[in-house]
């Protein structure tokens, strides 16, 4: 809301409650303004914690490497263990 749009809301105000009354008003309305930007605020910081917490459930950990090697190699590791194992086969029955 910009600053005319305050005013001439308060110049609606000012004619239909009269001069007297309008302090007051003016004071309730500020004091719903401030309470409804503390309930947004609340809001947006659960929201934010409750976001946190999702990513931290969907992304996983990184997984640390060991020093017998990645996951990626062990593929690798059991052709060439297979591979062996068959040669062994192949001499014995020859």
């Amino acid at each position: 809301m910009g600053v005319w749009e305050i005013v001439l809301i308060a110049l609606v105000v000012l004619i239909v409650a009269g001069p007297k009354r309008l302090p007051e008003i003016m004071r309730t309305v500020g004091s719903w303004a401030g309470q409804a930007r503390n309930l947004a605020r609340g809001l947006q910081q659960e929201l934010d914690n409750e976001g946190e917490q999702l990513k931290r459930q969907v992304t996983p950990p990184e997984e640390k490497q060991s020093h017998t090697g990645s996951a990626q190699d062990k593929p690798k590791q059991q052709a060439t263990d297979d591979a062996s194992s068959n040669q062994e086969t192949s001499e014995k029955d020859s």
